[in-house]
């Protein structure tokens, strides 16, 4: 990570690494919206479906040059900070967030921060950018702002100062415990999160307690938590209720199940799923049925893969349930189809248009069935499917767990 220093933010030598400070309105044109839009680009790669590690870095690398250009502009970086802050009349949006936060974080400016932070408070959206910035920054520029922010009386402050925590693994201490129990929903999910990542084991009891929460996000997550503290049996019923959804918590619950599930108990789970697949046939049941088929990385329903790929509305979810499986990168081992056929994919502009959720499929790639059927037909992985044996992304399951 770029730090903030007396010598880069001098202008005078900035022209000395090759730099040219700009107008202050061709600054934030050439170094806020690329930002912003990268920041995004990166939130949809980290998906392993999507990307891989070194595209990762290169993005990474890509961020922090547009983020070096800034912090190195010193004095008019802020000022063009405070301005793009005081010019969000309808409110930041959290690339924005995600910039201004480290802007502020690396040149140690209260001032600003508190700005943005303020400007988050009714924004979860804008909330998570600035999360981003505060597990960007090195551990150095977070030097007093933590123990700042786990004071504050704002929940949401709070939350993210956790997030810091979690992503630093720093241990917050005895405010973590206070915060499981707070009012605020938000902050109690970012406790829950903040206690797994840390291996909390002295929390688990308050995390056990968390399963009845009524908020479901919170019970969620203290399922998810459980799991990871070594409480994953009487974290199983709550999953198991969760992942009846057709949303993002359904589909997160889902997979924490399966994982957290021995083998024989996944495959009761996925034969439970397939059964009401077939009683009652639905789009949200055939969806549900190929993730589970993917999680529970059984080789011989491979075949079974193959013939969803077919299928133009569930062949990039079969997909990725295939890579589930076996670790294939259907993008980098040129296992896509360059010619996708034709399929109604979120909203129209027509008015009569009932159809207004986003395609959750849109940053998959699309199968080609002939070639992943030829692929597995050579690989050594196609053996599994006689023996049984669970896999997650080409190897053992349990050794991945």
């Amino acid at each position: 990570n770029a730090t903030f220093s007396k010598k880069a933010a001098n202008p005078a030598l900035c022209e000395g690494r090759g730099l040219r400070l700009l107008p202050r309105s061709r600054h934030r044109c050439q170094a806020w919206q690329p930002l912003s839009g990268l920041r995004r680009h990166r939130q949809h790669q980290r998906h392993p479906a999507r990307g891989h590690l070194p595209a990762l870095r290169r993005l990474d690398e890509r961020i922090e040059a547009h983020l070096d250009g800034l912090v190195v502009s010193g004095a008019t970086g802020l000022a063009a900070a405070r301005t793009q802050l005081a010019e969000a009349d309808i409110g930041l949006a959290a690339g924005e967030a995600f910039v201004l936060g480290v802007l502020s974080l690396r040149a140690h400016d209260d001032a600003l921060l508190d700005s943005v932070l303020g400007a988050a408070a009714e924004r979860e959206d804008v909330q998570r950018g600035l999360a981003s910035a505060f597990g960007w920054v090195s551990a150095a520029d977070l030097r007093g702002v933590v123990a700042r922010t786990l004071a504050s009386a704002q929940p949401h402050v709070q939350a993210i100062a956790l997030a810091a925590c979690r992503m630093h693994r720093a241990d917050p201490g005895p405010t973590l415990g206070a915060a499981l129990g707070h009012a605020a929903s938000k902050l109690r999910v970012a406790a829950l999160r903040t206690a797994a990542h840390l291996s909390r084991r002295d929390l688990r009891n308050a995390v056990h307690g968390a399963l009845n929460d009524a908020d479901a996000e919170v019970a969620l997550w203290a399922a998810w938590s459980a799991c990871l503290l070594g409480e994953r049996k009487a974290a199983r019923a709550a999953l198991w209720s969760a992942s009846q959804g057709n949303d993002e918590r359904g589909r997160m619950a889902l997979q924490m199940l399966m994982a957290a599930s021995p083998t024989d108990e996944a495959a009761d789970l996925a034969r439970q799923i397939s059964a009401a697949a077939q009683a009652e046939p639905s789009e949200p049941h055939t969806r549900r049925l190929i993730r589970a088929m993917g999680l529970l990385g059984d080789a011989c329903f491979v075949p079974w893969l193959f013939e969803r790929m077919k299928s133009p509305p569930h062949a990039r979810l079969a997909g990725e349930a295939f890579s589930w499986i076996t670790g294939a990168d259907l993008a980098a081992q040129q296992l896509e189809t360059l010619e996708p056929p034709p399929i109604a994919t979120g909203p129209t502009e027509e008015p009569a248009d009932s159809e207004v959720g986003l395609d959750e499929d849109e940053d998959l790639p699309w199968p080609d069935a002939a070639k992943v059927q030829a692929w597995w037909a050579r690989s050594d992985l196609a053996k599994s499917s006689a023996s049984g044996a669970r896999l997650f992304r080409g190897g053992p399951a349990d050794d991945a767990r």
